[in-house]
This record gives structure tokens, C-alpha cells and sequence, in this order.
């Protein structure tokens, strides 16, 4: 953590560039590649690896936790049901997942025949907050906080990409590739 001449934290403590090792990434692939086969062992540990991060982004999306626990249960029986017919292309199966989601949401609210709403800023920052280690310093939990609040008020290509990397921790790459941009556009949505 340092702080610039302005004195407030710096992007690359918030947004963290997460490093998945390649054989943390070897050992997904083998997992997805059982749970294709019908693995039910292979589909749990999926689940349980991907659960946390795409309800949050869905509680942050919708606002409600009843609805983020119902599309999110709606995003993990869409993955097992299109296991079959799911092909590595050589980005992370979490961006499948998060497409997944996508559709979902967009699907919930055609249901719900509303305006999608904005991110619910008490839901955002408690949502933040939750996800902070113990580690946490009183500071960063106040910037989070902030964030949560800046959230509304950014275009929604900005607001993906802080999404992925904040509330998925996806890594540059892996964002890059959800969102289908360069690494360096990535670099600048998120820098903006």
C-alpha cells in the first residue's frame, strides 16, 4: 500500500492484477473437463469455487439478495445444464459463467418488466465490506465504501470491467478476455 502526493491509496491496492498460477489454472481445467463428463464431484467443486464471487456480482447488480440468490442459483443450473455443450476457448470458465449471468439478470429483469435498477449503495458497501479480509484497514474499508458509491455514477463499460476485477478478481487477462477488449483497453476503463 503507498499513497500518492494526493494522498489517497492507489488503484493497484484496490484492483490487484490476481495472479493465477498455471497449475491452479491446469487444475480448473481438469475440473471442467470432469464436470463436462458428468463428474458430480467435479460440478460441486466448481460450484463451491465460483459461487461467492458471481452472487456478489449479481447482489451488486440486482440489489436484492432474494433475487441474487434466485438468478444465482439460476446462473449454476444453467452451467450444469450446458456442460455438454461447452468448449474451452481457451478463456477462464469463469468468464463462461459470468456470461451466464449476465443473461440471467437481463433475463430476471425482462421478467420483473423494470428499468434495471441502479447498484443499491448500502447493499454495494456492506457487500465490500463483507468481502474485506480481516486484514482490512479501517481506510480501505472507507475507500471501498467509496467506490461502492462511484459505481453508479460511471459509464457501464467502466463499471464491468471494476466489476470483474473487483467483485470477480478476475486478472487482467482473464477481464480482458470476458469483455472481449485488450489487456490495454482494459488498463484504461479501469484506470478512468
Amino acid at each position: 500500500y503507498h499513497d500518492s502526493a494526493e494522498g489517497t491509496m492507489d488503484a493497484a491496492v484496490l484492483l490487484p492484477d490476481v495472479q493465477v498460477s498455471e497449475q491452479d489454472r491446469r487444475r480448473e481445467r481438469r475440473l471442467v473437463e470432469a464436470a463436462c463428463r458428468g463428474e458430480n464431484s467435479a460440478i460441486e467443486a466448481l460450484y463451491r469455487s465460483h459461487f461467492d464471487a458471481i452472487y456478489r456480482y449479481v447482489l451488486v447488480r440486482l440489489g436484492s439478495p432474494s433475487a441474487a440468490e434466485d438468478v444465482t442459483s439460476q446462473v449454476f443450473l444453467g452451467m450444469v445444464r450446458g456442460l455438454g455443450r461447452y468448449n474451452d476457448q481457451g478463456k477462464p470458465f469463469v468468464a463462461w459463467l459470468y456470461g451466464i449471468a449476465q443473461r440471467q439478470i437481463a433475463f430476471y429483469q425482462r421478467g420483473r418488466s423494470r428499468v434495471p435498477s441502479s447498484v443499491d449503495l448500502d447493499t454495494a458497501a456492506e457487500l465490500m465490506a463483507q468481502g474485506a479480509g480481516p486484514h482490512t484497514t479501517a481506510e480501505q474499508r472507507e475507500l471501498q465504501v467509496g467506490i461502492a458509491q462511484a459505481l453508479n455514477k460511471v459509464p457501464e463499460g467502466q463499471r464491468e470491467v471494476i466489476m470483474l476485477r473487483y467483485f470477480l478478481s478476475l486478472s487482467l487477462a482473464e477481464t480482458a478476455a470476458v469483455v472481449g477488449r485488450t489487456e490495454g483497453a482494459v488498463k484504461q476503463l479501469q484506470l478512468r
